[in-house]
């Protein structure tokens, strides 16, 4: 997100592209939601009023979610291509 807010300084967000934000809610399954994952989920809030935002939560995946939920990583990477 801290990158993202860097590059948009310098590119705005095209409105007409949609955005994907994902956060891993750890690999521990719990109740409700990491203090980490709100945190994103309010970022990723205020760049709604830009574009197009739809957050995903990844429960049971830790910082590398690729390694952790393989799959699932794959199933958002192609919905993301198909639009």
């Amino acid at each position: 997100m801290n990158r993202l807010r860097e590059l948009r300084t310098r590119l705005p967000l095209d409105p007409r592209v949609p955005l994907t934000v994902v956060a891993a809610n750890g690999r521990v399954p719990r109740p409700g939601l990491t203090r980490w994952v709100r945190h994103v989920l309010a970022q990723a809030g205020q760049l709604a009023g830009e574009t197009s935002v739809r957050c995903v939560v990844v429960s049971r995946s830790g910082h590398f979610v690729m390694l952790d939920r393989p799959r699932r990583a794959a199933e958002l990477i192609a919905r993301a291509a198909s639009r």
